[in-house]
């Protein structure tokens, strides 16, 4: 059995710290089937991006071995590097692993034969340019984009939310704690359908049908047509909002009256007031900001 020349980049802090004795098994597997995989550890947040954008010219392939966010930081790097041809594939072993389930890699177990199995496939990603400190900024995303409490909500997703609820409850969690002192802004946001001026509790771009640990938010969402699934959430009460998150969990939402959701190439997102942007479970900065979907952006080995 073989790979092409592959780097694999491990996130061990993942999965609330379970992260090193789930790659250790993994690492043990790939021994059984006589391979000796190059490794890299991530030490700190940004360092998995720092390592990929640098090693993407050496390998035909880099693994992600974490969580989403683990991707999100992988993806980046090998996208501002100068061999964007390099593919990626995924260890899933995070709190957080919506685009391993969604792209059928479930667990850090049945991840290594897929590995061993797999081919180059191109899959849709999610550019985001946004605000910093004042400073614009470019981004790339691979599962959801959004503008609103989804960056209060990962605030809220503290390490020891992790630890205690686990991969499916954790991000509700964070949800619900964010609920309790969130006020929703009032955003313009404009497509193709024109601009939409109100108060939105999130406006989302999906380019899978799940995030948030398994949260339905983009039913009917795929990864390779092109297109952005946009959910754009008006206001809503607390007791409102509790119902609509029970909603989510199974993708049955979007008849809701508060919500509409269509499909659209780009949106921009304004604000009078500095509103967070987060992508794959990570706050990226503020608005004013503008998500446009890339097709085949980036090479996946699945």
């Amino acid at each position: 059995m073989s790979l092409p020349r592959t780097l694999f980049i491990v996130n061990p802090t993942a999965g609330s710290g379970r992260g090193a004795a789930r790659w250790e098994r993994c690492k043990l597997e790939l021994r059984t089937l006589g391979l000796k995989p190059d490794c890299m550890i991530s030490t700190r947040p940004g360092e998995a991006e720092v390592l990929a954008k640098s090693s993407a010219g050496t390998y035909d392939l880099i693994v992600a071995v974490g969580g989403d966010g683990t991707n999100h930081e992988v993806a980046n790097g090998i996208l501002a590097s100068l061999a964007p041809q390099t593919a990626m594939g995924m260890v899933p072993i995070g709190t957080g692993n919506d685009l391993a389930e969604t792209l059928g890699v479930r667990t850090h177990i049945e991840a290594i034969p897929k590995l061993i199995n797999g081919k180059n496939r191109g899959m849709d990603v999610l550019r985001i340019q946004c605000a910093m400190e004042g400073r614009p900024v470019e981004r790339h995303a691979l599962v959801f984009a959004g503008v609103g409490i989804v960056g209060e909500s990962l605030k809220r997703t503290t390490p020891t939310v992790k630890r205690v609820f686990g991969n499916r409850l954790s991000y509700p969690v964070g949800l619900l704690r964010a609920l309790w002192t969130w006020r929703s802004p009032e955003l313009r946001v404009g497509t193709g359908r024109g601009i939409v001026q109100d108060r939105f509790l999130l406006v989302c771009a999906s380019n899978a049908e799940q995030a948030g640990g398994g949260l339905k938010i983009a039913p009917g969402a795929r990864m390779d047509d092109g297109l952005l699934n946009l959910n754009l959430i008006q206001a809503l009460g607390n007791a409102q909002a509790l119902r609509l998150l029970l909603r989510v969990r199974r993708g049955e939402h979007i008849p809701h009256p508060k919500i509409h959701y269509f499909t659209a190439s780009h949106v921009t997102i304004e604000a009078n007031t500095r509103v967070p942007v987060a992508a794959d479970g990570e706050v990226l900065g503020e608005t004013p900001a503008r998500i446009e979907v890339v097709q085949a952006g980036l090479k996946v080995w699945l």
